[in-house]
Formats: C-alpha cells, structure tokens, sequence
C-alpha cells in the first residue's frame, strides 16, 4: 500500500522524489509498527535510490522487484557478518 501511495504518477517505478516519499512513509509504518526507526538523511536516501536503480540496468526508476531484490541481497550480507 505504501508503495501504491508513493508511486504518484502509477507507472510501477518509483522516480528520485516518489522513492523519498517512499522512506518518508515507510519508517512512519516502521516506527507505528515497533516503536522505532533509523530515518535516514535526504543525503542517505539518494544514495539508497542510486543502489537501488541500479537493480535493473538501464530503467530508471526502482520497482519493488527491485527493492525486494535489493532487500534480500542485504540481508543475505547481514548475516554473514
């Protein structure tokens, strides 16, 4: 739902603004969810969505294949520490 809300323009990619507005809601559900959570800067999050684009080579945009992708890659590097 939260991706829905902040794909404005609903053509399944999240651009640079909508992705902001993405982490902007999903740490407000994060917090609600268990009382807390790590909101990153607006530096931080550009650096999340360039990570996070590069998912799929020559789209602009990030997809929640991509964002899941990407979530699961960084747990699979979480665990190995």
């Amino acid at each position: 739902m939260t991706w829905k809300q902040s794909d404005s323009n609903a053509d399944g990619l999240l651009n640079m603004k909508e992705f902001k507005t993405f982490m902007k809601k999903n740490n407000e559900n994060m917090k609600k969810r268990w009382g807390e959570s790590v909101k990153g800067t607006r530096k931080e999050d550009e650096q999340w969505y360039g990570a996070y684009n590069l998912m799929t080579p020559g789209k602009e945009g990030v997809s929640m294949d991509d964002f899941h992708s990407a979530r699961d890659i960084l747990r699979r590097i979480m665990a190995m520490k």
